[in-house]
């Protein structure tokens, strides 16, 4: 792997769970947190469900990295 290679993973890498987060927070402002899935936080972010829970493994962890921010 080149350098230029691994900028770019490392890009995308976070891109990913960036994605994430900015599409939990619109849905929480949308829906609220209760009403809001990880499913749906995965439609928005255009990440598969499998990934959101990958990066974040529950939505309380989701929660907790906007609050963090």
């Amino acid at each position: 792997m080149t350098g230029s290679d691994l900028f770019v993973s490392l890009v995308v890498g976070l891109a990913v769970p960036l994605a994430i987060l900015d599409a939990a927070r619109t849905l929480f402002d949308r829906h609220g947190y209760g009403a809001t899935t990880l499913d749906m936080i995965a439609q928005l972010a255009n990440a598969s469900p499998n990934t959101v829970y990958v990066v974040f493994r529950t939505k309380a962890a989701i929660l907790h990295a906007i609050l963090r921010e």
